[in-house]
């Protein structure tokens, strides 16, 4: 009995329907927002979580888990904020030995796109979610910051909007990357690996 309701559970979790059911519930808690919805503001926030560590046989920071970066460079060439905070300060060895950290990869990255270095602050120190706001809000307030828009994924703003409660600041939250989609009848309850993928990062969140 154990292992037939273990099995009907994980199954249940392999289902698009039932994956887009709990991402869904967590990405519309913030609908994402197009330009023109979208208010100016003195910088664009960019939570870690995004980029590939810059190691062989990658010879360049790439977003492989997301379009974090892709949305804040469209809301930076738009002119929505003069500057990009980028947060992630989860560090690795490279092949010679120097130390890197996300953020590092992050500004990389941006600066490929266009996005000029002296537009671009990191936040170096964080290791995960609760950190990058911590230290993105004392990098904003030491700057005088008080309108953001706050860039993650969108099963992500939920959680992220949840800790900046009370802290002063006028935030926009811009989610992207946005999971849910529609399904037949059929392929809803056709089990997959990705749709078992998504309700594990929705687990998570929850």
């Amino acid at each position: 009995k154990v292992l037939l309701a273990t099995l009907l559970f994980m199954l249940s979790l392999s289902c698009p329907g039932v994956s887009n059911l709990m991402i869904s519930h967590l990405e519309n808690s913030y609908p994402a927002l197009n330009l023109s919805q979208t208010p100016n503001a003195d910088v664009i926030v960019v939570l870690g979580g995004t980029v590939s560590p810059l190691l062989p046989p990658r010879v360049a920071s790439e977003e492989i888990h997301g379009a974090r970066l892709a949305k804040a460079i469209e809301l930076f060439q738009n002119q929505k904020a003069q500057s990009i905070l980028v947060c992630g300060g989860v560090g690795y060895p490279t092949v010679n030995g120097a130390r890197r950290t996300e953020a590092n990869d992050m500004k990389d990255y941006l600066m490929r796109f266009g996005v000029p270095a002296d537009k671009i602050i990191e936040e170096n120190r964080s290791r995960n979610t609760k950190e990058n706001l911590l230290f993105a809000l004392q990098i904003l307030k030491s700057k005088g910051s008080s309108k953001i828009l706050l860039v993650t994924s969108g099963y992500h703003i939920k959680r992220a909007m949840a800790q900046l409660k009370n802290t002063g600041l006028e935030i926009t939250p811009v989610p992207t990357d946005i999971r849910q989609t529609s399904y037949s009848l059929f392929d809803a309850i056709t089990p997959s690996s990705d749709a078992f993928s998504l309700s594990t990062l929705a687990i998570k969140e929850y």
